[in-house]
């Protein structure tokens, strides 16, 4: 007689229980895990049954243990939660002691399970096995003897050995993205099918000797769009490595769709490019082709605008990172680099500190370059700052570092001008920089006087969002 196994997706619905990674959700992960465990199951001859048809059946959680009756062990799939960020490790939580010999085959079980997850996974920590009493008398047999779980509750009460399964911890943000991978989620599944067939003494099915699958004869492609970033692997996850330009030809060497986008390898060893809406198959033989020019990516700094109220500084990219400061309401702050986690894009603020740029940001067109000297034909003038404070910056915009402060009631020689936007930039005679003139100074009817010594530039806390007037 077959060995029988009930497997439990944990929860219902496609979006219960986020995670640290944006687009992470526990009901989907754990439904996919049983959807490939239950064939590889099934290829060792095990009878495998389901708690639930579809994501949006819910049974209560001791209803879907008591499904397990008839069964010889049941297995209930999850992933853990907690406020501590760094944890990452595999638990396996067992039966009570007071359940005798079903607790022995629940811990033996929950050990082989745990070895198999830590292991595929690769968690930081080792994988523990777990017991937890209800605090009450469940059963009503005037003992505090019951499972905590109800789903161990119910597959206890039918005599099935039970093992609440707690792959790892999807609030860190290493596990969430390493779950978050079919691939990876396949691996898993067939790990915890050998580890059960191991724990039972079922031997490996023999496997049907597959023809080699047929190689992809290489081809030829020309770049249709105005450049083509070059990426690590298939997939916009991966690193830029390089660009490609429009009508340029490469040869493919390998193919893998990801999303709905097919990517090409290139011959070169360059890395991957996106082939769908972005180059034309040739019908031309693959010939031998030089290695494409791959330019590496250069990242070029921009300004962006805060469009949310009020927008947390992170250490680094990503929720999981401490705050250090905060950007308001229509601050306009500088991005040197940027970072993709989960479906938000980050930004690296010149000033120190990331950015969650998605949906929180607007970015501004760049500043015209600056201006090689002073027109000649330029009349130097006076101004008096009628601002409280008025940042100087290195060039004309905000856009540009602050490079210094003038006050309410200095007076400064201006020799030159630059309109951006709506606003009159001038250039201090000083050297310090430039200053917004418009709003904010007031031109003299007087000749010029000698310009005060530059003021130092200001000293601002590390992560301080507090911003001057332009």
């Amino acid at each position: 007689m077959a060995i029988k196994i009930m497997l439990d997706a944990g929860h219902y619905g496609k979006t219960y229980n986020k995670g640290a990674v944006a687009g992470y959700y526990e009901s989907e992960t754990v439904w996919k895990i049983h959807t490939y465990l239950k064939p590889a199951l099934e290829a060792y001859g095990f009878e495998v049954g389901v708690t639930r048809k579809n994501q949006d059946e819910n049974p209560t959680p001791e209803q879907r243990g008591r499904m397990a009756k008839g069964y010889d062990l049941f297995l209930s799939l999850h992933t853990n939660a907690l406020d501590d960020e760094t944890l990452d490790r595999p638990y396996m939580i067992c039966f009570l002691d007071v359940a005798g010999e079903l607790a022995v085959k629940s811990k033996a079980a929950g050990h082989k399970l745990g070895a198999a997850i830590e292991k595929v996974i690769g968690t930081k920590q080792p994988y523990q096995i777990w017991q937890r009493e209800y605090p009450g008398d469940r059963d009503k047999n005037g003992k505090q003897d019951d499972e905590y779980y109800g789903v161990l509750f119910g597959s206890r009460a039918v005599g099935a050995v039970g093992v609440l399964v707690e792959h790892t911890f999807h609030t860190n943000e290493r596990s969430a993205l390493w779950l978050m991978d079919d691939g990876n989620l396949k691996k898993l599944a067939q790990a915890e099918a050998d580890a059960i067939a191991e724990y039972y003494g079922v031997a490996a099915p023999s496997e049907p000797v597959q023809p080699a699958p047929a190689e992809l004869a290489p081809y030829l492609v020309t770049i249709t769009t105005t450049q083509l970033n070059v990426r690590k692997g298939a997939g916009t996850a991966y690193p830029i490595t390089g660009t490609v330009g429009k009508d340029e030809v490469y040869t493919i060497v390998a193919e893998e769709q990801v999303g709905a986008i097919v990517w090409g390898k290139l011959k070169s060893g360059a890395g991957w490019i996106g082939l769908t809406g972005y180059t034309q198959k040739l019908s031309l033989p693959a010939a031998p082709e030089k290695p494409p020019e791959v330019i590496p990516a250069k990242f070029e700094p921009y300004a962006v605008k805060i469009t949310t109220g009020a927008l947390n500084i992170r250490k680094d990219a990503g929720t999981v990172n401490p705050i250090v400061g905060v950007a308001k309401e229509g601050e306009i702050y500088t991005i040197t680099d940027e970072k993709p986690v989960g479906s938000t894009v980050w930004g690296k603020l010149d000033t120190g500190g990331w950015i969650g740029l998605t949906g929180y940001t607007e970015k501004l067109p760049a500043p015209p370059a600056a201006d090689a000297g002073c027109n000649p034909k330029f009349e130097p003038y006076n101004v008096k700052i009628t601002a409280g404070a008025l940042n100087v910056r290195k060039g004309a915009g905000t856009a540009n570092p602050i490079s210094g402060v003038v006050k309410q009631d200095e007076i400064h020689t201006i020799i030159a001008e630059e309109k951006i936007g709506s606003v009159v930039w001038g250039k201090l005679k000083s050297g310090l920089g430039w200053i917004g003139l418009t709003g904010y100074t007031l031109k003299l009817g007087v000749p010029p006087a000698p310009a005060p010594a530059p003021l130092s530039p200001p000293v601002m806390a590390k992560g301080s969002s507090t911003v001057i007037k332009k």
